[in-house]
């Protein structure tokens, strides 16, 4: 099954509609510079200069002041900076179903804040670093390619020696914006590529629900200091002899599941203390027993 989940189809949605402004930006800004210079091919823009201001590539406005022009030019920065949160956020559900589905494959040891025995540190920017890093490199870039696109730029206007007005305006950067452009489409592409890839199966899938995650983790009874140890999930061996068997997230030895077969939770005495509310009874009655389906 693909981990990218459909929910967050409306993040590349907004990356779409951002790019399509600046791609709008950009024709408009290629237009305006060939009413100033005979060639508006790519090596041509890059001799209008790479964050220059210029007197063909100025927009004026009129009555805006320089509050209102610094609001404007930072504005794209607000907006990268808001689509950058979901599209970390995306990568994190992304990869913390990646990471639970490897523990259906091999045995790993947990990570967590404080570790203790052999258990992992979390990661210092909360996503592996060969994932981290090109995000962070990529979110730097971009940020700065959109400070040469758009900046500030004040018009004076002369009267022999004397300067008759100071005016506000702002400035952009053709060949600025055209690479911005292309890095967010190359963002918005791995995000994409990142999301089509396929999940491990043999593990039902949990997402960050904190309910399915913790009926994961019904370890046997003497598994007490599964913790601290690389763990595993899948059927527990030592109830094969049993009608119906128990998968979990243990030390212990398991075995793959049998989709043929039937299994069940085990509660233990704070699960049993949880079932005798009143709202968590018809929740422990459609759980108690269910087959296990192949994904993938």
């Amino acid at each position: 099954m693909p981990c990218f989940v459909g929910s967050h189809g409306s993040l590349v949605f907004r990356c779409i509609i951002a790019l399509s402004v600046a791609a709008a930006w950009l024709r408009q800004g290629v237009f305006t510079a060939q009413l100033g210079v005979d060639d508006s091919s790519l090596p041509g823009l890059w001799r209008l200069g790479f964050g220059a201001a210029r007197t063909d590539s100025v927009i004026y406005l009129k009555g805006v002041g320089l509050i209102g022009c610094v609001l404007l030019a930072n504005l794209p920065q607000a907006i990268i900076s808001f689509i950058y949160l979901f599209y970390n956020g995306l990568f994190t559900s992304m990869l913390l179903g990646h990471e639970w589905a490897l523990l259906a494959r091999r045995r790993k040891t947990l990570r967590v804040s404080l570790p203790r025995g052999r258990q992992r540190s979390t990661y210092w920017l909360q996503l592996p670093y060969h994932y981290a890093i090109p995000m962070v490199a990529a979110i730097t870039t971009l940020h700065w390619l959109i400070s040469q696109s758009l900046f500030i730029v004040r018009v004076k206007s002369m009267a022999g020696d004397a300067v008759e007005s100071v005016q506000t305006n702002i400035g952009f950067s053709c060949i600025a914006i055209f690479f911005a452009v292309i890095l967010g489409l190359v963002m918005v592409t791995a995000c994409i590529a990142t999301g089509l890839r396929r999940l491990y199966p043999g593990i039902p899938l949990a997402g960050s629900c904190s309910l399915a995650i913790s009926a994961a983790c019904h370890r046997p009874v003497d598994d007490v200091d599964a913790a601290l140890m690389p763990v595993i999930w899948g059927e527990v061996t030592a109830d094969r002899d049993s009608e119906v068997g128990h998968c979990c997230i243990t030390s212990h030895e398991v075995c793959t599941p049998s989709v043929v077969r039937l299994y069940a939770g085990k509660c233990g005495s704070w699960c049993e203390q949880w079932a005798r509310l009143p709202t968590s009874k018809l929740l422990l009655a459609r759980g108690s027993s269910a087959r296990v389906e192949q994904h993938g």
